[in-house]
């Protein structure tokens, strides 16, 4: 499976015994070196057209959400809520959205970007190379016992603050 290394930090703190958690959420930026400059940088980072960046080994401990060294976190390249303004949509920077979009009423909002098939792809085989139980939330709900859980989880399960992934990302397609 093709990762492109960008910028992989030294410094750093490591977990030696394995993680339990596969955390995904969104990123609007197709930048991999913006995402990377940003304030809570992913171990990977999935583009819509599937490319995939390391910025971190796995064992690295990040904290980009909840301080919990079991998490190894995947962001995607999404848009997350889309506005209606007469029947036009816009995206997060107010700009016109002509791309895919799911309508599911979801904490206040009814429009979601899609995610893509080369993401699910590309996501599947990352999932496949962590030792990581292949059991996957079916909620994007918040769950307050989230910190026991292992195998794959969202963002939007730590906190009702978080808004990712979003009703339009289609777990029945993760299938590692």
């Amino acid at each position: 499976m093709e990762v492109i290394k960008t910028h992989m930090s030294k410094q750093a703190s490591y977990k030696k015994e394995p993680k339990k958690r596969v955390v995904l959420y969104n990123t609007p930026s197709a930048d991999p070196l913006f995402v990377k400059s940003t304030v809570g940088a992913p171990h990977f980072f999935i583009q819509k057209n599937g490319l995939c960046y390391q910025f971190y080994e796995q064992e690295v401990i990040l904290n980009p959400m909840v301080y919990n060294d079991n998490n190894i976190y995947i962001a995607l390249e999404n848009l997350s809520m889309l506005y209606d303004l007469n029947g036009e949509k816009l995206n997060i920077f107010n700009q016109q959205y002509k791309g895919k979009y799911t309508e599911k009423p979801w904490k206040g909002f009814k429009y979601w970007d899609n995610y893509t098939d080369n993401q699910y792809l590309k996501l599947n085989e990352l999932l496949k190379i962590f030792n990581i139980k292949s059991s996957v939330k079916q909620s994007l709900e918040y769950m307050p016992d989230i910190i026991n859980f292992s195998g794959i989880c969202f963002r939007a399960n730590f906190s009702p603050l978080f808004y990712d992934v979003t009703p339009a990302f289609e777990i029945e397609k993760i299938y590692y």
